[in-house]
């Protein structure tokens, strides 16, 4: 599940849960 937030943050809630700004 990605979680998109604002500002541009995504939160891949998945394999890994990986974090990308």
């Amino acid at each position: 599940a990605v979680v998109r937030l604002g500002g541009g943050v995504r939160v891949d809630h998945g394999i890994g849960s990986s974090r990308e700004k």
